[in-house]
């Protein structure tokens, strides 16, 4: 995305990509793929958050509930014509990686409080009965951990602007 980005500056990313290169009626099916594809991705990270919210504490309402309002929180965010969203989103890393720094910090301590044992028990019973079911148990993982980044690392690359024509 970013080669195209600096091949044909223009706003409105990927639909004036596939414009370019293709027909306008392609062009549109691809626009409704992508808003298919941002929609479906917003709904199930705000999901994931309330379920994980709801596993964490005792929340007065359900969860489905807490998606809706984490939904409406960013819809209010867009609504309000954020400009500055080079800004939002350093705020989101930052807050990303103070996340990953104290769990990372506090996992450390704790395993060197408690040591290995827990760690051992849980590779034996949760042993994968073969080689092949480890490996398919690894990449069903590593494919859940980029369901988490879809959408939020192009998300600079979609909005061109400020270019002259």
């Amino acid at each position: 995305m970013t080669e195209l980005g600096s091949a044909l500056p223009l706003s409105g990313a990927p639909y004036t990509y596939i414009l370019n290169v293709s027909s306008k009626s392609f062009a549109l099916v691809g626009a409704a793929l992508l808003l298919l594809d941002f929609t479906s991705t917003s709904v199930v990270s705000a999901a994931t958050a309330a379920s994980y919210l709801a596993g964490e504490v005792k929340l007065p309402f359900p969860e489905f509930v807490g998606a809706i309002i984490v939904l409406v929180i960013f819809m209010v965010i867009s609504l309000l014509g954020m400009k500055d969203s080079a800004r939002i989103a350093l705020v989101v890393l930052l807050f990303h990686f103070g996340t990953m720094s104290i769990l990372i910090v506090s996992s450390c301590v704790h395993w060197g409080k408690s040591g290995s044992k827990q760690l051992r028990d849980n590779w034996h019973s949760g042993a994968a009965p073969s080689v092949r079911s480890a490996a398919r148990d690894i990449f069903n993982g590593i494919c859940l951990g980029m369901l988490g980044l879809t959408g939020f690392e192009c998300a600079s690359v979609n909005h061109v602007s400020g270019t002259s024509q």
